[in-house]
């Protein structure tokens, strides 16, 4: 079995498929793009709680740090 197939029942995963399979190059590039979206604003909002007294621009930035160290 293949790690990905552990993450989802087996007929989720053929419905999932079959949804990636019918969206256009340029659909899959913006459900991409939202995906990394939302992964920063969750990676936002975990500095936040760790960090409340950082302003904005730095809570940002450890922000974009975690997310690129998560991505290696």
């Amino acid at each position: 079995m293949k790690y990905e197939d552990r993450l989802m029942a087996p007929e989720a995963r053929r419905v999932y498929e079959d949804i990636l399979r019918q969206m256009t190059p340029a659909q899959k590039l913006e459900a991409a793009s939202r995906a990394r979206r939302r992964v920063l604003e969750l990676a936002l909002a975990g500095v936040k709680l760790d960090h409340p007294d950082w302003t904005l621009e730095e809570q940002q930035a450890e922000a974009r740090r975690r997310f690129a160290a998560w991505k290696t």
